[in-house]
């Protein structure tokens, strides 16, 4: 049998049921791609077996490339006190530059597209938060509110 999709490929030679310790590449062998602690368990199948894996969290890495005039003269506003701003509809335009499992992973990438044509222009324009994978978000919907209200 062949394991996949929770980290490296794994064969198991013997057929008989395995506890998800036993088995290698689940959530409970993958070691720091896999954050085990106080997250919620969740169960995940493979053919006929049932293992049970932790809650992964993955980081999202953005860059906004800022054309705002949202500046008390109209300048263009970079960073707020919330962090990155952001206003698509006054120009701005975020980029998704990947979604990575590790810290180490998004700052690699920060360090190789700072060094890049856009980027390089805006180095304090990325923002990346932690996210659970297979986690619902926005889940009481949205409310659209219109300029000038």
């Amino acid at each position: 049998m062949t394991l996949s999709g929770l980290g490296p490929s794994a064969t198991r030679a013997d057929p008989s049921p395995a506890r998800p310790e036993d088995v290698p590449g689940t959530a409970l062998d993958i070691g720091h791609d896999v954050q085990r602690t106080a997250l919620s368990r969740k169960r995940g199948q493979f053919g006929e077996r049932r293992v049970e894996c932790a809650a992964m969290i993955v980081y999202p890495l953005w860059h906004v490339g800022h054309q705002n005039e949202a500046g008390e003269d109209g300048s263009t506003v970079h960073v707020d006190h919330n962090g990155v701003y952001c206003d698509e509809s006054d120009g701005d335009d975020a980029k998704l530059l990947g979604i990575y499992s590790s810290l180490e992973q998004v700052e690699e990438r920060l360090r190789q597209a700072r060094l890049l044509p856009g980027f390089r222009d805006e180095p304090d324009c990325f923002f990346h938060d932690p996210y659970e994978l297979d986690k619902d978000e926005w889940t009481e919907g949205f409310v659209r509110v219109l300029p000038g209200e």
